[in-house]
């Protein structure tokens, strides 16, 4: 695409290193460095720094992701950062907003475990974050959502399992 570099989710350069998909050694070396980042997604909604509304990524062991029944998905390394995203859905918040699921939620939910940092909506910060921020939060939160809605195969409707780090 010519300029891409000026389409708000166009591309970063983020090194998707497909090449690491298939090999769970590789996706679990990647997890152990303390340098990796796990972007979490509660109900479609990217957890976001409150301050500069980037992408909040968490060490692979914080104790959010106790909440996630899917493997991490590999998004791609960030120069030498490997960066995951994971959905922790399951997760319920003190207070429901009556805006969730609403094509605009202007609504923020705080997570107690995580500090300066808030599940925000996309649409409404998407043009605060980076073009390496955007292209992350729009990748994880187009494979989580691929996944929340094809559980099953159209064709003969097994349920699907989740290969290549998040990407079949």
């Amino acid at each position: 695409m010519r300029d891409a570099e000026s389409v708000t989710f166009g591309s970063s350069g983020l090194d998707r290193a497909a090449h690491l998909r298939g090999s769970p050694e590789a996706m679990t070396g990647l997890l152990g460095q303390a340098d990796t980042g796990v972007l979490a997604i509660w109900r479609g909604k990217p957890l976001l720094w409150v301050e500069s509304r980037e992408p909040a990524f968490l060490g692979s062991d914080h104790p959010v992701f106790a909440l996630a029944d899917e493997a991490p998905v590999f998004l791609g390394l960030d120069g030498t950062h490997a960066r995951f995203s994971r959905d922790i859905s399951k997760w319920e918040p003190v207070e429901m907003p009556d805006t969730l699921g609403a094509f605009h939620d202007p609504s923020e939910q705080v997570h107690p475990d995580i500090d300066g940092a808030v599940f925000a909506e996309l649409r409404a910060n998407m043009t605060r974050l980076s073009p390496r921020g955007a292209e992350l939060v729009a990748t994880a939160k187009a494979i989580i959502g691929w996944h929340e809605t094809h559980g099953f195969c159209a064709r003969c409707g097994k349920k699907t399992e989740i290969a290549q780090a998040g990407w079949q």
